[in-house]
């Protein structure tokens, strides 16, 4: 993953903020926040890249924030965002999406 982004850095100078962001979070945590994953995977479409190992692509859904993003995406972007989770991240990021507000 550090190499795509690394490569879209490169190539993509229009959304070089994100990409220097994305590097950093996954230096640090070890994975991209769901809202991050995204816009990487957004990017890599418009380039025409194709994700062929999904395991590598790692996301982080642990903190409050990263749960507030599973919650809050459109239908659309959350099968994008399936495409690269573990079956227990989907699992759990679908119980997340369901949850009642109370």
């Amino acid at each position: 993953m550090k190499e795509t982004i690394l490569y879209l850095l490169q190539e993509d100078h229009r959304f070089s903020r994100h990409y220097t962001d994305m590097y950093a979070y996954l230096s640090i945590y070890g994975g991209l926040s769901p809202h991050q994953m995204s816009i990487l995977q957004w990017r890599m479409r418009v380039h025409d890249m194709i994700i062929t190992d999904p395991a590598l692509f790692r996301v982080c859904i642990s903190t409050r924030q990263e749960q507030d993003e599973i919650r809050f995406m459109k239908g659309w972007q959350f099968r994008e965002l399936e495409k690269v989770l573990s079956p227990w991240q989907i699992r759990q990021c679908r119980e997340i999406k369901n949850e009642c507000w109370g």
